[in-house]
């Protein structure tokens, strides 16, 4: 799956029902896991994108008017998940502006019967939603008519390959065994620190957090202030800080000071900084390197990344 990620960021998806659609003003997606992190990923590209994500069942709690002026996007993988569920059967039931972004299931059922767009996305056995980021990020950029982020993303399927990154993935991973990552960034990087973290939750099956400057350097620092009695709690960690040089000056000196904290503290810090030229690029590194290493750790852990076998216990009780 991760060496032919590429062909992914070069799938061309067609909108069915494509003359429904109204013109929007703004954008709503609801998604739960994988399935929402395209919408990190356009807002990483372009931070003044009139996008809003949305985690939940129903529609969000805005206006009717913010409802009426915005274009809804369904994104569900599976096409089965109840939340994005109830977010399509309200948003017909107004009769809003919608179109859905899925692979199958009751969502495309449910788009034919009542002619909602829909993009349908290519599955097959070895991808998990969080594993389809490059064909939902396609169709949503065309949902959302970016032709430029369109773009970009089929020039990233040429400029990053995801192999080259397999040898320093599996030596991260081995640094990393034993240990509960806590993945940090800046703000504006904050969906790149989440998606390494739930990665480490659904392939190796671990505990894994993530946290942002400089917000944690208000309250997370000081929970590493330990003593004698509670250093025990803080050894298990292993900090990961994903430094952009393109951050500003103040957040990078806040990442370098707080590296040098833990590390005197004798807590075990990585320090990964971000390559490539464009925004995107520097995402997809991460991306990549997150998968090789997830991948090495659940064989050390002696996991299978592709199952999810409480998730599926959870929904067969709900």
């Amino acid at each position: 799956m991760i060496k032919n990620f590429r062909e992914q960021l070069l799938f061309e998806p067609v909108i069915e029902y494509a003359e429904h659609l109204r013109s929007a003003e703004s954008f709503i997606l609801c998604g739960m896991g994988g399935s929402h992190l395209s919408a990190g990923l356009a807002k990483l590209y372009d931070p003044t994108l009139p996008l809003l994500a949305h985690y939940d069942y129903d529609l969000p709690i805005v206006s009717e008017d913010v409802l009426e002026r915005s274009l809804l996007i369904a994104s569900s993988f599976s096409g089965d998940t109840a939340e994005t569920l109830s977010f399509v059967k309200e948003a017909v039931r107004k009769n809003l502006n919608l179109v859905i972004i899925s692979s199958g299931g009751k969502i495309i059922e449910f788009a034919r019967e009542h002619t909602v767009p829909y993009v349908l996305i290519p599955v097959n056995e070895f991808i998990q939603p969080r594993h389809a980021l490059g064909f939902s990020v396609r169709a949503l950029a065309k949902v959302l008519s970016r032709k430029d982020l369109f773009s970009a993303l089929g020039e990233i399927a040429n400029a990053v390959d995801p192999s080259f990154l397999m040898e320093e993935g599996k030596e991260l991973a081995k640094r990393l065994e034993q240990k509960v990552p806590i993945i940090y960034s800046s703000n504006r990087n904050h969906m790149l620190a989440y998606m390494w973290k739930i990665e480490m939750n659904e392939s190796p099956k671990i505990p894994a957090f993530f946290n942002m400057f400089p917000e944690l350097n208000h309250n997370e620092i000081a929970g590493f202030d330990f003593t004698d009695a509670t250093k025990n709690l803080s050894e298990i960690f292993s900090f990961i800080f994903l430094k952009d040089l393109s951050d500003s000056v103040e957040v990078q000196k806040r990442m370098d000071i707080t590296a040098e904290i833990y590390k005197e503290k004798g807590l075990s810090v990585e320090i990964i900084e971000l390559k490539g030229s464009s925004i995107l690029e520097k995402a997809f590194y991460s991306y990549f390197l997150s998968l090789w290493t997830v991948t090495r750790l659940a064989a050390f852990y002696g996991t299978t990344p592709k199952e999810n076998g409480l998730i599926e216990k959870f929904k067969q009780q709900l």
